[in-house]
């Protein structure tokens, strides 16, 4: 059993954009210029129907039904593997109380009633043929997603026509439903021991001085609403969780937060159905009622804040408001544009401004369409700030005018279609990229995206990025007493 790394990815929410979204989840900023990505995110389908994805038995394709009120099934046959992957969202608001929501897994995988221990729970995991528990927290747009994923081996493989589906399911109901309390409360000292360890999670996000920048940029960009809130809270918010609070907080969770279920194995829609449903208790439910999705913001005058801590190279992060929505018909120009812009080897920020002018130690660009944000994240030399600064809008620019060649467009395309026919090897980034495009009101058919990727012409980038427009350019600089030694994370090869 294992939480997922809670600073892995750079882009804040960035776990459900489809033409980027990789096996592991990483971001499209976290690898250098050769590894970036355009933006990833994920759709709905009519319910108790099959929502167009890719080839029958493939995992590309979701059928979804809804179980009861804010509970809702979403199955996808996977034919190729010998294991079935399990996943449980529990979706409420981006609020005040996000750090303590973030604690909820990390308390509920530390015991239940019957296997009172870490332990306990391990030993289960191990008698039942090796069972991967692990949990997560991330933010799709204004919403705090809680993720319970549960992998293990199709019953088809398992000697002399051994069973282990049913246990399986009652062993992840015990820990959603059922945890170690103590006097009705989370133990005291298992909260106490996960607040700590909370603690040193988010502070260890300013030792990634590249992903701390990106993230206090967005915090600026973003001071007046939700989604400045990073998905793991705050360490100000932590002395005041108990356990009390906590539990409170995990029974409101599980009573009324809008649980998506997501199954990918052998089973039909019906036998998912039976099995799965028993996860969670379908009385006394009261789904929240979301706030409807905010319309585009655009920027004011352009705001530059400069910010200092010790490091030897500065970090400079621009954010710009695309005014595109995310189901908007703008869409795919936008991607293909990032893509120009800051996601390939290719791309005008590593030709132009690191290969060409020597500006920057890495650079590239990023969507967050959820908030129809994009954001540029390089590594400079402090010195050379304004030339930096400069050339990077002078890129962005070029997209928006249309000066880029048919071979930039091209190579393009053809690297986002690439991604996107690579996602069906990976049912957990499906998933992912279904309950983004679910929450965020868009229809899942990750096909016809794909062609619309392919098609996009250089009159559909200039479109689409005709509303870009600059908002908080961001400077993290030395403070002159720097003892900072360069990451293997600020290395980018050419």
């Amino acid at each position: 059993m294992h939480r997922d790394r809670p600073f892995a990815r750079e882009i804040p929410d960035a776990f459900a954009h489809a033409d980027q979204h990789s096996a592991d989840q990483h971001s499209a900023d976290q690898h250098g210029a050769d590894q970036h990505g355009a933006d990833k995110h994920g759709a709905d389908a009519a319910l108790g129907t099959p929502t167009v994805g890719g080839a029958p038995g493939t995992g590309a394709t979701f059928v979804s039904r809804t179980i009861a009120p804010g509970l809702t099934l979403h199955k996808n046959t996977d034919n190729r593997r010998k294991t079935n992957l399990l996943n449980v969202f529990w979706v409420g608001v981006l609020g005040d109380d996000v750090t303590a929501r973030a604690l909820i897994p990390n308390c509920l995988m530390r015991g239940t009633t019957r296997f009172p221990s870490l332990q306990a729970l391990t030993r289960e995991t191990e008698r039942l043929y090796g069972v991967s528990l692990s949990s997560d927290v991330r933010k799709i747009g204004e919403r705090h997603v809680l993720q319970f994923r549960l992998e293990f081996v199709n019953d088809h493989f398992l000697p002399g026509g051994e069973s282990i589906l049913e246990e399986v399911i009652t062993f992840l109901r015990e820990v959603l439903t059922q945890p170690n309390l103590v006097d009705g409360a989370f133990e005291p000292a298992v909260v106490e021991q996960e607040k700590e360890t909370h603690k040193r999670l988010i502070e260890g996000l300013l030792n990634d001085k590249r992903s701390y920048a990106v993230q206090r940029c967005l915090e600026i960009t973003c001071e007046n609403e939700p989604f400045r809130r990073h998905e793991q809270g705050s360490v100000d918010d932590l002395p005041a969780i108990s356990p009390q609070s906590m539990t409170e907080l995990w029974r409101d969770a599980a009573a009324t937060n809008e649980t998506h279920i997501y199954f990918s194995g052998s089973l039909s829609l019906d036998e998912a159905e039976a099995a799965l449903t028993p996860i969670l208790s379908t009385d006394d439910r009261t789904p929240l009622q979301f706030a409807p999705l905010a319309e585009p913001r655009m920027p004011g005058e352009v705001r530059e804040v400069v910010e200092r801590m010790p490091l030897k190279q500065a970090k400079l992060v621009m954010s710009y408001r695309t005014g595109v929505p995310f189901t908007d018909a703008r869409v795919a120009g936008l991607v293909v544009g990032n893509g120009i812009l800051g996601s390939f080897p290719h791309s005008k920020l590593f030709v132009n401004v690191r290969e060409g002018a020597s500006l920057c130690y890495y650079a590239s660009s990023f969507l967050e369409r959820t908030q129809a944000l994009m954001f540029i994240s390089s590594g400079i030399d402090q010195a050379r700030y304004e030339e930096a600064r400069d050339l990077i809008g002078v890129q962005v620019a070029d997209v928006a005018a249309g000066k880029f060649t048919d071979e930039e467009l091209t190579a393009t395309k053809l690297a986002l279609e690439s991604r996107l026919l690579m996602l069906e090897d990976s049912p957990s980034a499906l998933m992912d990229i279904h309950l983004a495009w679910h929450l965020n009101g868009a229809p899942y058919d990750l096909d016809a995206y794909r062609k619309q990727i392919v098609a996009v012409t250089r009159e559909d980038v200039v479109a689409a990025f005709k509303e870009v427009k600059p908002d908080v350019v961001y400077l993290l600089g030395p403070d002159g007493e720097s003892s900072e030694q360069p990451s293997d994370s600020e290395e980018v090869s050419s």
